[in-house]
């Protein structure tokens, strides 16, 4: 930690104030000096038309360097400014501040930024390989546990049985959640790494929107609900699997908090996916939420789910560089999914 801490004789601040004061002294002695051979006339002409032009010559140095320090200040901070939304935004932590030099402050204060950075990436990437080994080692012993549970099913008596299937529902709910979980990781994985192998195929949106509302058309039936659909052309380029999973979970979540004989719209216009149920909707305070990993709304805690579909959504969003918004309506809870322009 000593080696961050700069001596103030060091820094460029220091270095500029010297020569700024070291101008403006040869200035204000050069005018004062003038001033004086002035009154008393004790220099000639020439020698006074030289005081004033060094005079002069000073303060315009001042200010032309004053201007060129600025500007330099400004870009530097303008070029951290975008690194940092950039991280921000992508969640790539593999960027780093480019250096020009190193003798100015800013040079300094990047390389410390950087080298946190790169601290952050170092940890960020433990705590998921660490999550994504637990999930992984996890699921095995899970797999087999259940396969067991379901050979005990077979020839018990009916009380037995139904003992061994309420066992295996709940293994599965746990295996579906490290599955999701595992998911998730994979495509924030994909998303910060610059040689993905995803691959990015054209797509058929207004296609792929009816293929999902096709496979869940049987349970929007069975809960007597009314599926309003308007869906125009709009090809795009992504990953279809990726992009079938997130809205499967959009319109899954919207049937789950629909009551029974409710109504959902679904509309596919001006490159804009939305996805609007006649729900309860959603607490603003919790709007922000929604998207976190296994955050579950105090309204929708009896309701099965592990509180990941949301999440893989956001994943799958970031990754085509979606914009996510959620709103609640008058109809009831709202979920837009908005393609960028070309």
């Amino acid at each position: 930690m000593n080696k961050l801490n700069r001596k103030y004789f060091q820094s460029s601040s220091f270095l500029m104030a010297v020569f700024f004061a070291t101008l403006l002294s040869l200035a204000g002695a050069s005018v004062l000096l003038f001033i004086y051979n002035l009154d008393h006339e004790l220099m000639g002409e020439k020698h006074i038309e030289f005081l004033g032009w060094t005079s002069f010559a000073c303060l315009v140095l001042v200010t032309i360097t004053s201007f060129l320090i600025s500007r330099f200040v400004v870009t530097g901070f303008n070029h951290i400014s975008r690194t940092a939304e950039s991280i921000m935004t992508t969640g790539d932590l593999s960027q780093r501040i480019s250096i020009d030099s190193k003798w100015d402050d800013l040079s300094y204060l990047s390389q410390t930024l950087n080298q946190m950075i790169g601290r952050i990436e170092t940890l960020v990437e433990t705590v998921r390989r660490v999550s994504d080994n637990i999930a992984h080692d996890l699921r095995t012993p899970l797999t087999r546990l259940r396969h067991r549970l379901e050979d005990g099913a077979q020839g018990a008596n009916p009380e037995q049985e139904k003992y061994f299937r309420e066992l295996m529902e709940e293994t599965d709910h746990v295996l579906n959640t490290f599955n999701a979980l595992l998911r998730i990781a994979r495509i924030e994985a994909q998303h910060c790494s610059s040689n993905s192998s995803v691959p990015i195929t054209d797509v058929d949106l207004r296609q792929l929107t009816e293929d999902v509302i096709s496979f869940y058309q049987p349970l929007s039936e069975e809960k007597n609900i009314q599926l309003d659909v308007h869906l125009e052309s709009f090809p795009i380029r992504g990953d279809r699997d990726l992009l079938f999973q997130a809205l499967a979970n959009i319109l899954d979540n919207a049937i789950k908090f629909t009551p029974a004989g409710g109504q959902i719209w679904i509309r596919l216009e001006n490159r804009t996916l939305s996805v609007t149920d006649s729900g309860p909707g959603v607490p603003d305070a919790d709007q922000k939420k929604i998207f976190e990993r296994f955050f579950r709304s105090e309204t929708c805690r009896t309701t099965p789910g592990s509180g990941l579909g949301l999440s893989l959504v956001s994943a799958v969003a970031q990754f085509h560089n979606l914009d996510v918004q959620v709103k609640n309506t008058i109809s009831g809870f709202q979920i837009n999914l908005t393609w960028p322009t070309a």
